[in-house]
């Protein structure tokens, strides 16, 4: 989301600055051979400061400051094509933000039959558009419907999760994650599952083709033609990694790594992926060992201590 308001300021900016791109090239409009030289500097001035408004500033301040052209522009085709450009371009913003309002009011209606019908994850799609399409964001996420549909979300993606039905509860996270990107509230909630989903995918295959087709009979599908077991042997796959070959990925990373983060961050989600795999109780079934509580407590003892070390 912020990614996206990123490029929504930067789009204003463009607009504004695609507006007077021709002006700032045509010789007729920064430096009429009729006008004065402080006429023209006026102008020069007044185009200059257009063009760092909207590359550096607010793109509605550079609108607010097109709609003042000098009057020592005069009246030359770039002047009147400016104009007309603006006109238009506020009748579309007025288009756009009734379209807005008539959408939004859409996905308010819908919101309330998805909820009253017990549809929680399409009642969560049209809440992540209202969202999108909402002129007081947070308003929105304090408003008790969408916060009512957000704890009942979280309550069934958790008891999903605690039942195994992975699919489910990633459904149910992805759609809270993707209301609450900004804040990143259910971040972990959803790198989680999706681990358990990958680690599920690996060791016990057959068992993630097994969920995918009940979710498809439940979503009123046909379900996946039987399971085909071929190259998905996870000893065979995991065989020819070795110890120093994990050394050297885990190094290169942290040599590599756009964002240069350390070495730290990587292992700490390297341990909270074990205790992920650990707490997974599906996997005692490829595992056997992590059925044993009395040894998996202590080992998970190690790894938080592991965790608050590093």
């Amino acid at each position: 989301m912020k990614g996206f308001a990123r490029y929504r300021t930067m789009a204003g900016a463009g607009v504004a600055a695609a507006l007077i791109a021709g002006l700032s090239m045509s010789p007729t409009f920064a430096t009429s051979s009729t006008a004065s030289a402080m006429s023209s500097d006026v102008v020069a001035e007044w185009s200059s400061e257009v063009w760092r408004t909207a590359l550096h500033g607010d793109p509605g301040d550079a609108l607010e400051l097109l709609e003042h052209i000098p009057e020592a522009s005069g009246s030359s085709t770039e002047v009147t094509s400016l104009r007309t450009s603006l006109a238009q371009y506020r009748t579309n913003l007025l288009k756009r933000g009734e379209a807005r309002t008539e959408r939004l009011a859409e996905l308010d209606a819908e919101l309330k039959e998805h909820v009253e019908a017990d549809e929680l994850l399409e009642a969560l799609r049209s809440a992540n558009e209202m969202y999108q399409l909402a002129f007081d964001k947070e308003a929105l996420l304090k408003d008790a419907r969408i916060s009512d549909l957000v704890r009942e979300s979280e309550r069934r993606a958790r008891a999903f999760e605690e039942k195994g039905q992975w699919l489910d509860a990633h459904a149910y996270y992805n759609l809270l994650h993707l209301l609450y990107y900004d804040q990143m509230t259910y971040k972990d909630d959803l790198t989680r599952v999706l681990q358990r989903l990958q680690m599920l995918g690996m060791y016990l295959p057959e068992n993630l083709h097994d969920l995918r087709s009940d979710q498809r009979v439940a979503l009123g599908e046909d379900p996946l033609p039987p399971y085909n077991a071929t190259a998905d042997d996870w000893h065979a796959k995991l065989e020819p990694i070795t110890f120093d070959m994990v050394l050297r990925a885990i190094s290169y990373a942290d040599q590599a790594q756009v964002d240069d983060i350390g070495l730290a961050p990587m292992l700490r989600g390297g341990f909270r992926a074990v205790r992920n795999m650990v707490t997974m109780k599906d996997l005692a079934e490829a595992f056997p060992s992590l059925a044993d509580q009395a040894s998996v407590r202590p080992f998970l003892v190690y790894v938080d201590e592991q965790l608050t070390y590093i």
